[in-house]
């Protein structure tokens, strides 16, 4: 067991430890505009920018921290990031993103589509748009994982799903609103760890392990 000086009650605490700093990381793209550059300069760079404008909360900042491991292997591609809080329809950063995350409320239903008025909203933007799905009770599913000592098991470890529904691995990522927007993905976060068979997992069919 690590950190017994944390449980409650002989019990991990059903908050997430230790999050707030890392997910206030993000902060530093809070409304930033993102650079210029020409094809020749990326040409010449041999190093291809991506522009990625996200919407969301702490659940959103958390998947830059994400990204920004995926963008440090990878020596071609390089992340520009713009985070806002709140939704904004300003036109020139909205066209110079070349990806747009736009955060969903999770109502715990996987069948769950996008509102009608916000996917008017950004119709004219729907190519770009990857629409992502929150998780339901995440700290609470998750946390226990970070007091089993040995990595081999927090690699693999198995909590009884509390969500409201289960997911099929095909779920994570689909384009099954594709009829309403064509967007270029949707999302189901919940999904990344969730089973068919009641269970959530900390390593699902190639999903990162959670190695704290």
């Amino acid at each position: 067991m690590r950190f017994p000086y944390m449980l409650l009650d002989g019990k991990p605490p059903a908050g997430f430890l230790g999050g707030k700093g890392y997910t206030d990381h993000p902060y530093i793209y809070l409304e930033k505009k993102f650079p210029k550059f020409n094809n020749d300069e990326q040409i010449k760079n041999e190093v291809h920018q991506v522009n990625i404008l996200l919407f969301g909360n702490s659940i959103t900042r958390d998947l830059i921290n994400s990204l920004e491991i995926i963008d440090s292997r990878n020596d071609e591609i390089n992340f520009n990031y713009s985070y806002h809080r709140s939704l904004i329809e300003e036109k020139e950063i909205l066209n110079e993103a070349d990806i747009i995350i736009i955060q969903l409320e999770n109502k715990g239903n996987l069948d769950f589509k996008v509102d009608e008025q916000l996917l008017g909203k950004y119709k004219n933007f729907s190519n770009k748009i990857i629409w992502y799905k929150t998780r339901e009770l995440f700290a609470k599913n998750i946390t226990p994982v970070i007091f089993k000592k040995q990595l081999s098991e927090r690699a693999n470890f198995k909590i009884e799903n509390i969500d409201s529904y289960y997911c099929k691995e095909n779920d994570v990522l689909t384009t099954k609103f594709k009829s309403n927007n064509n967007p270029l993905v949707f999302i189901d976060s919940q999904c990344a760890f969730n089973d068919e068979n009641g269970m959530k997992n900390s390593n699902i069919s190639g999903w990162p392990s959670l190695y704290i």
